[in-house]
């Protein structure tokens, strides 16, 4: 049987949300490049908010700044996060 989502946890999943230098957020969020572009090259990163605490990302740039997920970091996110992978072991690639 499948759980429903409540609605505080449903808003959660819906959007992928970034922390950058204190403030949240989101995709279409028309400061995200500028926030991106100012850790740029820089140690700091983006914690994605998909679970409590978040999980840093790096920055990349491919036409626009585009927040990633660090190498190995995947199974971190949550299952209902674009940037989740499940760990090797887990899909039976490992």
């Amino acid at each position: 049987m499948r759980r429903e989502r409540g609605p505080e946890e449903s808003s959660r999943m819906d959007t992928q949300r970034l922390s950058i230098r204190g403030r949240i957020l989101e995709p279409d969020d028309p400061a995200l490049q500028e926030a991106l572009a100012a850790v740029y090259e820089t140690p700091e990163r983006p914690r994605c908010l998909c679970v409590p605490g978040g999980v840093e990302m790096y920055v990349a740039f491919h036409c626009s700044y585009l927040a990633k997920r660090m190498p190995d970091t995947g199974s971190q996110h949550h299952p209902a996060c674009p940037s989740f992978e499940p760990s090797p072991q887990q899909s039976g690639l490992g």
